[in-house]
């Protein structure tokens, strides 16, 4: 490889980005239906085509790529291999974002605790003060940790973050 190709490998990485989305996945309602919450839709600026769907590899906006979780139809309990399944994903990724509006997501908890042990950039966003207060341990594992009004302003914070990192 010559040095200008090496040069512009280098480059291309540099520019590009896999990040993990950690963050609530399904929303039920009283008759126990359960939905995709759609934020993570209007950050990548896609549009769901049925109720459940699958963001890819390829999904990006600008220089950052989806690298999970994988959404599926059985997301949840009823997936056997769920736990393993996004911990590989988060593996593969670069930084970590999270989008917390609630805490009674458990799996997110895990997924920052295995992004702290792996040394991954971690972007917490959390919707209001008062579960950052409550929620306190893994706002100390986070390399930066914001309170903002929605999912898709948190995550223009966190382009800009990584555009000085």
């Amino acid at each position: 490889m010559s040095v200008t190709s090496l040069t512009a490998a280098r480059a291309t990485k540099t520019l590009i980005e896999r990040v993990y989305v950690a963050g609530p996945v399904l929303s039920g309602d009283s008759e126990g239906s359960l939905a995709v919450l759609p934020w993570r839709c209007e950050i990548f600026g896609v549009c769901p085509d049925s109720e459940f769907w699958e963001l890819t590899a390829n999904t990006h906006t600008g220089c950052f790529y989806y690298a999970g979780p994988t959404i599926s139809a059985c997301h949840g309990a009823s997936d056997p291999k769920l736990a393993q399944n996004c911990l590989r994903e988060l593996a593969l990724a670069d930084p970590l974002f999270a989008w917390i509006d609630r805490i009674d997501t458990v799996g997110l908890l895990v997924e920052i605790g295995a992004a702290f042990t792996q040394r991954k950039p971690i972007f917490l966003a959390f919707s209001d003060r008062n579960i950052a207060d409550r929620l306190y341990f893994i706002e100390q594992l986070a390399d930066i940790s914001v309170v903002a009004r929605s999912a898709p302003a948190a995550w223009k914070l966190f382009t800009h973050w990584r555009a000085v990192e």
